[in-house]
């Protein structure tokens, strides 16, 4: 069962931050400390209005968020290894 986080927003961010800096098998879920995180990111926009919304969802306690981690003009190396880089015109299921 999935439930919506309960950890303060700024451990999330710091957590989407770290899991573009590390695999996400090293780093801790915010909720439960579980090293269980999967994550999507997901490119938005066009031009100067691109972005990528980064949805990290814990298998173990089965927390989730979504971090704004790019806008136009940010870094653009900032992703989690290993992920799956998807556009939001993609029609994937969810």
């Amino acid at each position: 069962m999935t439930q919506v986080s309960k950890a303060p927003f700024e451990q999330w961010l710091e957590t989407a931050h770290n899991l573009g800096r590390n695999s996400p098998a090293s780093v801790a879920c915010p909720c439960c400390g579980s090293t269980s995180l999967s994550v999507r990111d997901v490119e938005y926009g066009l031009g100067h209005d691109k972005g990528v919304q980064r949805y990290i969802t814990c298998g173990c306690c089965g927390a989730f968020t979504g971090v704004n981690v790019k806008r136009a003009g940010e870094d653009l190396a900032v992703h989690a290894a290993g992920e799956t880089r998807l556009s939001a015109a993609s029609s994937q299921a969810r």
